[in-house]
């Protein structure tokens, strides 16, 4: 067991980074996170996955001049993405971890501390996020995330996923044997630590803007909305298959309709009709669950219009035939 003394130099946030050919971002990364103002120790583990431009550089010079907080890992070959956040969170020490990839950055020196003080308020509290300021290359404003969510269970967070990596502070404890066996086979991992801290207990929620989200930089951004449905509906499969999250398999089957009717119509936009029809056959099977989920259950509802349209739609040629009647391109 460890002393008293001992105790005090463990830092009771580490904050994770990973970061690849981020030389025009890096230095900002870091910087939001070094100058956060705390009454608690926390550490800043970045992961350099042996970029080609100058950020190796860059993030040395700063775990030169920040000893006390720094820490690198630094490979000798280019491990990808997963790996190097598996690493980089093999080191962390602290109860609690934070992110900010190395394209993101924090807008308030005190986010750590309101973060902290508000998931130790309450032992239901597994993580807490906040408003996000979504903004371009070059720090340009593109919108906010939503700030009506509030605090988030997994029944809501399954249909509606208003947080984002970069403003999360989650207990280290969610990471649990189940939880890491999914997000070894999962194609993402930030949503299912997401799913994970709000079945384990609840997502906390601070109406403030802390942090920015570059938008379209990094790979999610690269995928089309067929892509990113069906990488959502795996991450439902996943948990799925895990007895430990029973409790979750009759709103996983209400999310799925909603999400199923996504991709049903994207899949008629690339004129691939086949699947169209397979997955909105599939938002008609789902439909039988919405039917018995309670009214405050719903927090997306796909409407009968849209539904209908959706199946119409599904059919060969059908949106092209709409398409030259409207005039539409």
């Amino acid at each position: 067991m460890l002393s008293l003394e001992e105790d005090v130099d463990i830092p009771l946030v580490s904050v994770c980074m990973t970061t690849y050919n981020q030389e025009k971002y890096i230095a900002k990364a870091i910087e939001s996170i070094v100058t956060q103002a705390c009454n608690f120790r926390f550490e800043l583990i970045i992961g350099e996955d042996c970029s080609t431009d100058n950020t190796r550089e860059i993030v040395k010079k700063y775990a030169e001049q920040y000893p006390e907080i720094i820490r690198l890992v630094l490979g000798d070959k280019n491990v990808g993405s997963r790996q190097n956040a598996r690493n980089v969170r093999a080191l962390c020490q602290g109860k609690y971890l934070a992110y900010c990839e190395g394209d993101d950055y924090w807008m308030s020196p005190n986010k750590l501390q309101k973060q902290i003080d508000l998931i130790e308020s309450d032992d239901t509290f597994k993580a807490v996020y906040s408003q996000v300021k979504w903004v371009d290359t070059d720090d340009n404003e593109l919108g906010f995330s939503d700030n009506t969510a509030g605090t988030l269970d997994f029944k809501q967070l399954l249909q509606v996923n208003p947080v984002h990596t970069c403003n999360l502070l989650i207990d280290r404890s969610v990471y649990t044997d189940s939880v890491m066996e999914i997000l070894d086979r999962a194609p993402y991992g930030d949503y299912v630590i997401f799913l994970a801290a709000a079945f384990y207990g609840k997502i906390a929620y601070i109406d403030e803007v802390l942090a920015a989200y570059r938008r379209d930089v990094g790979i999610m951004s690269k995928w089309t909305p067929v892509e990113s449905g069906l990488k959502r509906l795996k991450i439902f499969d996943l948990f799925e298959e895990h007895a430990e999250f029973k409790e979750m398999k009759f709103y996983i089957r209400i999310a799925r309709q909603y999400l199923c009717i996504h991709v049903s119509r994207h899949f008629s936009d690339e004129k691939n009709y086949k699947e169209s029809l397979k997955y909105f056959i599939l938002a008609l099977y789902y439909t039988g669950y919405v039917l018995f989920a309670k009214k405050d259950e719903m927090y997306r509802k796909v409407r009968v219009a849209e539904f209908i349209k959706t199946g119409v739609f599904s059919l060969p040629y059908v949106k092209v035939v709409y398409r030259k009647i409207k005039g539409i391109s």
